[in-house]
């Protein structure tokens, strides 16, 4: 049994690595760090196979697909785990950043779900965990590429179970709250990207729910409580007041006034 995951070298999807060489897979771990991957080698028990690649340029899918195809591993589970965003007011991104950002987090994803998919759905089995997160529920100000990002990704993860649930292929949603990661690292810095945000989760605890949950067959797998009540949150509250609310948070991380 072979298991692809994306983001691997850091992170959510290092743990995930871990998790799914303890179920028994043969882990297929892609990344753009290979001597980082390499180094995870040792430690899975069905082994694993690096594929060092940027996933963020274009063809990238197709380019992964063709190398799983010319190694035949054959993907039983598929976790599309790479993402990245940037704080910051949108017309001051640096435009190779967010066109990294969106071939990253929105095309490559749909594109690797096409090509694997395609091949679960001739099979008749597979599962496919797509990593969104819970920005995903609202528009929020000077970090909304990547929130725009991750509503698309929600919304093509549920559309395409419905697809494929029939052919008897999985398909869950993994949206995590803030967590503790390289993420904010290249989302803002260090620390200043989780300052002010409660109960920020830990990857472990993260990955080991997406992990769970996508064998128990969950549509949307959401870590924490807090999380879990964000979706009841944005129903109840007007939606003006609480993007209002989001930009005045995100736009008091900024170096100099909004």
């Amino acid at each position: 049994m072979n298991a692809l995951i994306t983001g691997a070298s850091a992170g959510i999807g290092k743990e995930m690595v871990s998790l799914l060489a303890q179920r028994g897979y043969h882990v297929v771990l892609v990344a753009r760090r290979k001597e980082r991957l390499e180094a995870m080698l040792s430690d899975l028990p069905y082994g694993g196979t690096v594929i060092a690649q940027d996933l963020a340029l274009p063809g990238a899918a197709k380019a992964l697909w063709e190398t799983c195809r010319e190694k035949e591993l054959s993907i039983d589970v598929l976790v599309n785990n790479a993402g990245f965003g940037k704080v910051g007011r949108h017309c001051e991104l640096d435009l190779d950043h967010l066109e990294q950002m969106n071939n990253l987090n929105v095309t490559c994803l749909s594109s690797l779900c096409r090509l694997f998919g395609e091949e679960m759905k001739k099979r008749g089995r597979g599962c496919i965990l797509n990593v969104g997160s819970t920005a995903s529920y609202l528009p929020i100000p000077y970090f909304a590429n990547y929130a725009a990002s991750k509503a698309f990704v929600s919304s093509f993860t549920r559309a395409l179970r419905a697809e494929l649930m029939p052919r008897g292929v999985q398909v869950s949603l993994l949206n995590p709250g803030p967590t503790h990661s390289e993420f904010g690292d290249v989302a803002q810095g260090g620390e200043a990207f989780y300052r002010g945000k409660p109960m920020v989760m830990e990857a472990p605890e993260v990955a080991e729910a997406g992990i769970v949950g996508m064998f128990a067959d969950h549509a949307e797998i959401v870590p924490g409580p807090l999380n879990q009540a964000l979706p009841l949150i944005v129903r109840l509250l007007p939606k003006s007041f609480l993007i209002k609310g989001a930009g005045h948070v995100m736009g008091s991380r900024l170096d100099s006034p909004t």
